[in-house]
Parts: C-alpha cells; sequence; structure tokens
C-alpha cells in the first residue's frame, strides 16, 4: 500500500477506537514513557508534540506536564512555520500555549532553540514498520525537522496501532525512529 492509502486507513482505525480503549492505550503510553524516561536520565531536553485528542492522537498532555514540574528536564514544544518548517520553543507553562487554525496547541513565546539542541523527540505517526519508518500526516514537517536533529538524538514514535511488517514507498528523505511506544510496549529498530 502507498502511503496516503496508509493514512487514510490508519486515520479510520483511529476513529473506531472505542473511548474507552483509547484512554486505556494512552494511559499505558504515557506510564510506559515516563518508566523509560526514568531510565535514562542523560535525555534531558525533550521535544514533545502536544497532541489533538479530536484526532485520536496519543495523549501526550499528561507527559508534557509531568515533564512542565520536573527540575531534571527541559520542554520544547513545535510551532507549525511555513511549510515544511516547525519552530521548537523551550516551555515554562501551559499558559505560553495557543490554539492554532488547525486545533493544534503552539507555543506564543519566542523562547526559540534548534533542532541541534535535543536528546528525544517525541514523534507522532500514523503508522510504522519494524524497520523504524513511520508514515505521518504527510506535510513533511517531521521529515526536515529529524534531518536537523543531531545524530544522536533519540527519535521515539507513539502510535496506538502495532508495527507493520514493511512500508512499500521509503524515500531517501525518511528518517528511521530509533524505537516506537505502544500500548504493546516497544519496538526497538
Amino acid at each position: 500500500m502507498n502511503k496516503e492509502t496508509l493514512r487514510k486507513l490508519y486515520l479510520e482505525k483511529r476513529k473506531l477506537l472505542t473511548p474507552n480503549e483509547y484512554k486505556r492505550r494512552c494511559s499505558v503510553i504515557e506510564q510506559q514513557f515516563l518508566q523509560f524516561l526514568a531510565a535514562h536520565p542523560e535525555l534531558k531536553n525533550i521535544h514533545i508534540f502536544l497532541s489533538m485528542e479530536s484526532q485520536k492522537e496519543v495523549n501526550t498532555w499528561g507527559i508534557f506536564e509531568h515533564l512542565l514540574l520536573s527540575k531534571e528536564h527541559k520542554v520544547y514544544v513545535p510551532k507549525t512555520r511555513k511549510k515544511p518548517v516547525l519552530s521548537h520553543h523551550l516551555m515554562h507553562s501551559k499558559a505560553e500555549l495557543s490554539v492554532n487554525k488547525w486545533g493544534i496547541s503552539e507555543p506564543t513565546n519566542n523562547d526559540t532553540f534548534e533542532a541541534s539542541t535535543f536528546d528525544l523527540v517525541l514523534v507522532p505517526l500514523l503508522c510504522f514498520d519494524t524497520k523504524g519508518y513511520r508514515v505521518g500526516y504527510g506535510g513533511g514537517f517531521y521529515d526536515k525537522f529529524l534531518s536537523e536533529c543531531r545524530p544522536d538524538c533519540f527519535k521515539l514514535g507513539v502510535s496506538l496501532a502495532p508495527p507493520l511488517d514493511n512500508l512499500d514507498y521509503v524515500e531517501p528523505h525518511d528518517i528511521p525512529l530509533n524505537m516506537v511506544l505502544s500500548h504493546l510496549g516497544f519496538d526497538k529498530f
């Protein structure tokens, strides 16, 4: 299947999750992520996307709130610029957020940092394969962003679905993830 077909299929699969199953999967992912983070004290600068629950994305708000309160971590959130560019903002509180025209919460502060700052990037995705390649929403924002990160930056995807055996249309600009966390556990590549 091509990426566009996979996007439609996995967006539809998300919509079919019952509210209870969606919450259960997100809760398991959040707990496992926080355990992972506690086991990796070297990961200090964490870049996180803020999920849209209306789209049934993996809920990252609990992780975001935990990181805001953490004395050991700094948390950064992306802001959409012209396609396919993101800026990356150090967050100090939830009060520094507003909702954009797509319904995405974004920073309002100007405390921006380069992609080379991050030790770990939490990556949104619709589906992924057993080699760590992902299918996102198709805008190219994370492809560009991940290509600008340090080689040692840990790229961790979060997914509500298990991996596919293989993505047929991997392109030269696609950056594989180091690991994906789902409600079933970690897939390491």
